[in-house]
């Protein structure tokens, strides 16, 4: 796996930048929220210092709904809601997600999705969308090792961030799935947040990234390239070809498959040592009622699988 290249960014505002705990870009500028001091910063886009508004909230995460101009934030000591907020970041609405978040759960990030259309809400083992109606999707459940950080869906693209063991990794997918890019990140660096800058173009991918260095936080810039497809064939884009992201769609919903039924198998287990070694009719209910949540999760889980699997159908019936 090759290592991200990072370009450290000198030029961020040192006054108070050990207390910047995540960001945002509207187009135009961008947002750091500082909870330690109930504030969110705004920069321009040469990272120079604009204003600084003083919030009734320490505001922890925050992420900009361009199709209604406005924002969402996290306060830090309640992650149970996620507060919408106007342009001036003065609070319009709130939204209680405690009864989607599972037991222990961490919220780590919040973004907005265009092509979703509704709010990405990222735990460090699920992410979930929520619509402009309140309903809740799950997005995507995480049944290995890695832990979700950060989410990013732009255009024909998404990136996920997460931690696989005691390295973070990055990883570009195209909105079909298919997964393009993956890369390390370089071990001197903690990735807290990223965003899409505006100099982006087809080919060519242009983040910002904000990161832990020794302790202190520090603003990053990273370019991607998106190499041409090498398939021969004409009029060829930039990504894959049909082809081979149908063949990686389908061998990935046939590896989701196989983990879930190894789950299940496991859970089948668990019924089975319960039943020997149970003592009375209580410890009986506790482990039914554990099992029917993790057989929840799983037909969760199994909802998204045939979606996909109904998208790719669709596609060859369009050829």
């Amino acid at each position: 796996m090759d290592e991200l290249q990072l370009e450290l960014i000198n030029d961020l505002p040192k006054q108070r930048h050990s207390l910047y705990q995540n960001m945002t870009f509207d187009g135009q500028s961008f947002y750091l929220t500082n909870p330690k001091e109930n504030a969110i910063v705004m920069l321009d886009e040469q990272f120079q210092f604009v204003k600084e508004y003083h919030m009734n909230r320490p505001y922890q995460l925050i992420c900009y709904n361009k199709k209604k101009d406005c924002f969402y934030a996290v306060d830090m000591n309640q992650s149970e809601y996620v507060y919408q907020l106007n342009h001036q970041l003065e609070e319009m609405n709130y939204f209680c997600i405690s009864e989607y978040k599972e037991p222990y759960a961490k919220i780590m990030n919040i973004t907005y999705s265009e092509n979703h259309d509704a709010l990405i809400i990222v735990f460090d083992n699920q992410m979930i969308e929520m619509n402009d109606n309140g309903e809740v999707f799950l997005l995507s459940q995480n049944l290995n090792q890695e832990s979700y950080h950060c989410f990013l869906d732009f255009g024909l693209y998404y990136i996920v961030i997460v931690w696989h063991k005691d390295q973070q990794c990055l990883y570009l997918f195209h909105q079909d799935g298919c997964l393009i890019k993956q890369f390390c990140i370089p071990c001197d660096y903690k990735i807290i947040d990223i965003v899409l800058t505006s100099h982006c173009d087809q080919q060519t991918l242009e983040f910002l990234i904000l990161a832990i260095k020794n302790c202190r936080i520090c603003l990053l810039r990273c370019v991607i390239c998106i190499e041409p497809c090498s398939c021969c064939k004409e009029n060829c884009c930039t990504i894959p070809c049909v082809e081979k992201r149908v063949c990686d769609i389908l061998e990935s919903i046939a590896l989701q498959e196989t983990a879930l039924s190894h789950i299940i198998n496991a859970e089948g287990e668990k019924i089975q040592k319960a039943i020997d070694i149970a003592t009375d009719v209580c410890d009986l209910l506790k482990i039914d009622q554990s099992v029917n949540q993790t057989i929840t999760q799983v037909m969760l889980l199994e909802n998204v699988l045939y979606s996909k699997l109904q998208a790719i159908l669709q596609e060859k019936e369009c050829r």
